[in-house]
């Protein structure tokens, strides 16, 4: 029987799905697992395992028994995750409903706490909420099926891209100073790995609510031989999916281009030529090679994908609607990089790039994609870099106006670059920094701080160019000679924004903690480190109105009234006139000399 002083069984908080990684330090980001939520409530050696509907599962998960009733003499009630590791250090869900089976040993990671000796501590902050339950788990052995969940504060999108990289599941994202919550909040958020590829659309099933297909039936080629993938039926607009069936029909034939198709999919199926190619993403391949939880992105032409770009790139569905607020279609944004890129290039040009993309347009799921994933037109050009794991990943860059076009075929809204140019990765030519206020502060006052930081570089030989963002902030860029790594680059960086934060502690900080910047400025340096990128001058940003980041002067920075000033029309007005950087591209400046002079 369970002791009256076990902790009763609370409704855990939940996280809501989204698709774009939080930005700022008021964020912390952990391992999402694929594993079973449980709930350990303690009161000395007595232990009560519940699952996320607060079924009670200590006999299903009685490896964590003994582990757990060894933590405390007090009581405790942990939030966490049950879950079994393969090989390669992820979970696996599939092994872990064999292990429940057979017996194999369990883990369990913890990573909230909701009452510590009898204290409901669910109003305390994430932060200090984790701190407690690091603390009462105390030094973990690396074999112990008992571990803490660590978390990584700030950094969301880099976090994201390792972990993805690395096959893992996903990323949960936290508001680090939010109280527990026993329901669904937005103060969680779950992002889930996705990969993209291409797939062959083999065939259609049919849907009996609307006009259009239920699914898609997806193969790929394996020696000029399809193998059957899997459905996709999520993704489509209804316009893309009515488009989509009418050129389905038109390739309709009766019998089926592949042969594993399973007998209950195949009995209802309807064929078609395989001359269509979808980009679809998903999360993993299952044990029989099938998708797993695929989502259509975009429609290409199997003939067209694997012969060369054309002199001309064609924009398919040009009249699709990508900024809905303005009106603004696949064809303006075209035409716009198309006015705009006399001065967008000099500035982004042979830069390793990382895309957002928006296949359905800014409202609608929009991903980061840095990796060259297949499909892509030859004007976003490829190159190798090694990565921090070893392994060698494709990355885009451009050499032209093409490769702009390129990028608004394949739905890209915002173009985000390396502080360094191909031809030496490891050695940047600028350094930059990213003003981030705290919400209570005016844009004048980021204005003011750039010039700070302007002022404090000049003293230091260094002349520096402002640019609004698009977004709510300045980055303040100087051009470096390309004589130091990214470390040393990164160390002076961050000297500067130390420095700053010395100076005037009242007005600016150098740490990314969000209870610090209480009505201060954080200097953002971490920018300046490898594989680190920032917005490019003269990209659009996927934000309400359309905005664009525009390099600007300092004589002219009091006359803007936010980082979102400029529009599609205002920036080709602009691109029309004198170039705001005249300099940029001439200036030689030594980053060894400003650090011997400070």
């Amino acid at each position: 029987m369970t002791s009256a002083s076990t902790p009763a069984f609370r409704a855990p908080q939940l996280a809501t799905l989204s698709r774009s990684v939080p930005t700022g330090d008021g964020w912390i980001f952990e391992m999402k697992f694929d594993g079973y939520r449980c709930t350990a409530a303690l009161a000395g050696r007595e232990v009560r395992l519940y699952t996320r509907n607060g079924h009670d599962w200590t006999r299903q998960f009685s490896s964590l028994v003994a582990p757990l009733a060894e933590l405390t003499r007090g009581t405790a009630l942990i939030d966490g995750e049950v879950c079994v590791m393969n090989a390669e250090g992820r979970s696996d869900f599939a092994m872990l409903r064999t292990a429940l089976s057979n017996g194999t040993p369990l883990m369990f990671y913890a990573f909230d706490a909701l009452e510590i000796d009898g204290v409901d501590i669910t109003s305390e902050p994430l932060v200090e909420r984790k701190r407690q339950l690091e603390l009462l788990l105390g030094e973990r052995d690396s074999a112990s099926p008992i571990q803490y969940s660590a978390h990584v504060p700030g950094c969301g999108e880099h976090v994201y891209d390792a972990l993805c990289h690395d096959g893992f599941e996903g990323v949960i994202a936290k508001k680090a100073d939010a109280p527990y919550r026993g329901k669904r909040t937005r103060s969680w958020l779950k992002l889930k790995c996705e990969r993209r590829r291409e797939f062959i659309i083999a065939g259609w099933t049919p849907s009996s609510r609307k006009q259009s297909f239920a699914s898609l039936l997806l193969a790929s080629d394996e020696e000029n031989t399809l193998r059957y993938r899997g459905r996709v039926g999520t993704g489509f607009t209804v316009d893309e999916a009515e488009a989509l069936q009418s050129l389905l029909d038109a390739r309709a034939r009766a019998t089926p281009p592949l042969h594993n198709v399973p007998r209950a999919i195949a009995r209802s199926a309807r064929w078609v030529t395989p001359d269509l190619v979808a980009e679809v993403a998903f999360t993993e391949f299952t044990a029989d090679g099938v998708l797993r939880h695929p989502s259509f992105i975009a429609l290409r032409d199997k003939s067209t994908a694997t012969t060369a770009t054309p002199a001309v790139i064609t924009l398919t569905s040009p009249d699709r609607i990508v900024f809905p607020e303005q009106g603004v279609s696949k064809r303006d944004l075209a035409a716009y990089y198309e006015a705009v890129a006399h001065r967008m290039l000099p500035l982004v040009a042979h830069r390793p790039l990382s895309l957002l993309r928006c296949p359905q347009g800014r409202a609608k799921h929009c991903f980061f994609q840095k990796h060259d994933s297949g499909g892509f037109p030859d004007a976003l050009q490829k190159v190798a870099i090694t990565e921090r794991s070893g392994a060698e990943a494709d990355y885009f860059y451009l050499t032209n106006a093409e490769g702009l076009r390129a990028g608004v075929q394949m739905n890209v809204l915002e173009w985000h670059v390396w502080g360094s140019c191909v031809h030496d990765i490891e050695r940047p030519e600028r350094i930059i920094f990213d003003i981030d206020p705290d919400e209570a502060l005016a844009f004048a006052d980021v204005r003011d701080a750039a010039r700070t930081i302007a002022e404090l570089l000049t003293q230091l030989g260094l002349r520096s160019f402002p640019m609004l963002t698009g977004g709510k902030g300045i980055h303040v860029i100087a051009p470096i000679e390309q004589e130091f790594a990214w470390p040393a680059v990164k160390a002076f960086c961050k000297t500067i924004a130390q420095e700053l934060a010395s100076r005037e502690p009242d007005r600016f900080v150098a740490v990314m903690s969000k209870a610090r910047r209480k009505g201060r400025l954080f200097i953002d340096y971490l920018r300046n480190d490898r594989g680190s990128t920032a917005i490019a001058p003269w990209s659009t940003r996927a934000r309400a109105g359309a905005p664009v980041a525009m390099p600007v002067r300092w004589d002219e920075l009091n006359s803007f009234a936010g980082a979102d000033h400029f529009t599609l029309a205002s920036a080709i007005e602009r691109s029309r006139d004198a170039e705001s950087w005249p300099d940029y591209g001439t200036v030689r400046q030594s980053l060894r000399a400003a650090s011997t002079s400070g």
